[in-house]
């Protein structure tokens, strides 16, 4: 057998040995033991498909009949050659699984920026108590103002729901050389808080009318653009209560 039939043979190779009594596998793998370039891709390809076959189990449930259903397909196959086609076409179709599990685990990460991940940081010790606030009134005019006079980014125009919570305190801190601005609510079901920020907006950010949500250390955020701020509305609740804010 040559290199590079035994390599096509060991892309279907299960990286925990269950094929190593497949004679055409025996054979495959004879084959690798005589080629250190060849046995070198083979203990490569194994690590990788290890790590895909961890991922797979952490996050994709495996359905109790898959197994059945292998065995049966295996012994009705005519050949060994079919056998390896239909065994390759599920595996393509679990890694589109495990690409897509990670599409979403990635977006996950990458959707919330710097200063919003900083506000996250920022905002527990508001809920808690330990973080005082830079101004704290239940008048929201007054902590505008103050914001205002601080020349802090400053809530120009609230959605409805969240205009009708009372307000609670103020506070700023610095990221990236930039003020970001943080207004407490306290609602029914705990503390509310804007976070804003300047000329974070392009023109296809989200509008309030279809936010970005991303829910990150249990906190669900919701952010929008609006005029030259990007705004971020973050609460320790479901979805359907940060949702009637908006």
């Amino acid at each position: 057998m040559r290199s590079d039939e035994a390599k096509f043979i060991l892309s279907a190779f299960r990286p925990r040995g269950e094929d190593a009594g497949d004679p055409q596998m025996t054979r495959a793998l004879l084959q690798a033991g005589r080629d250190p370039e060849l046995l070198r891709w083979l203990d490569e390809a194994r690590e990788l498909d290890l790590f895909v076959a961890s991922k797979l189990e952490e996050s994709t449930p495996v359905p109790a009949e898959l197994r059945t259903n292998i065995m049966i397909g295996a012994k009705v196959c005519a050949s060994a050659r079919r056998s390896l086609r239909l065994f390759l076409i599920g595996t393509a179709a679990a890694l589109v699984l495990l690409v897509g599990s990670f599409g979403l685990l990635l977006r996950s990460v990458e959707s919330l920026a710097g200063w919003q991940l900083a506000a996250l940081e920022v905002i527990p010790g508001l809920s808690s108590g330990q973080t005082p606030f830079d101004e704290q009134s239940n008048d929201l005019r007054e902590l505008q103002d103050w914001l205002e006079e601080a020349k802090a980014p400053n809530a120009t125009t609230l959605p409805l729901g969240l205009s009708r919570l009372r307000a609670v305190g103020c506070k700023t801190f610095s990221w990236n050389n930039q003020l970001v601005s943080i207004i407490c609510f306290g609602g029914e079901k705990g503390f509310v808080h804007l976070v804003i920020i300047n000329l974070q907006g392009s023109p296809n950010a989200p509008r309030l009318s279809s936010p970005h949500w991303i829910e990150r250390g249990g906190w669900l955020t919701a952010t929008w653009n609006s005029g030259e701020q990007t705004y971020m509305l973050a609460m320790q609740s479901g979805r359907a209560a940060l949702k009637a804010l908006l």
